[in-house]
């Protein structure tokens, strides 16, 4: 006799981890394939996980450890964690780096819901930032005056930054 002849006796699944579920894939009775029918989803009790997709202009200052501080929206407070994860490399789509966060569990907060992340990261070359009305374009350079200690107004060429734009 085939194995589906014989309807198989109830079983009980038992999950690889503590959680919750979350939802139901099929509804009593219904008939499943081993391997192939999802029967339910499960929300992990464990830490959270935040992935966050940082832009390739400060892809090279964020590593594991970096801090963040992770706004869950409609929370009351930001909580802080740090990079536990990286991709190690750039997707080559989107060139941005894909970071893994495990900040502290809220009550209030459920997997599945989108955060505001702010990370920590300090640029070595610390960029002069100044209002467009301040830049003076002048054929293929940018210029901005300056003042000296002295008072004495000179005109620098800077560079542009395109992730600024």
């Amino acid at each position: 006799m085939s194995p589906r002849a014989h309807p198989a006796p109830w079983t009980t699944e038992i999950a690889p981890f503590d959680g919750v579920v979350s939802r139901r894939a099929i509804d009593d009775g219904a008939s499943v394939v081993a391997g192939v029918t999802p029967l339910l989803e499960i929300a992990e009790d464990g830490p959270l996980r935040v992935e966050l997709d940082v832009p390739q202009a400060l892809a090279g200052l964020v590593r594991e450890g970096t801090r963040v501080s992770v706004s869950p929206r409609g929370a009351p407070a930001a909580v802080d964690g740090a990079v536990v994860r990286t991709a190690g490399s750039l997707d080559p789509v989107t060139r941005t780096l894909r970071v893994e966060i495990e900040p502290p569990r809220q009550p209030d907060v459920l997997a599945g819901a989108y955060v505001n992340a702010r990370l920590y990261v300090t640029r070595a070359d610390r960029p002069l930032l100044a209002p467009a009305m301040a830049l003076a374009p002048t054929g293929a350079d940018v210029r901005v005056a300056t003042l000296s200690p002295a008072h004495v107004v000179a005109w620098k060429t800077v560079t542009v930054d395109p992730v600024a734009r």
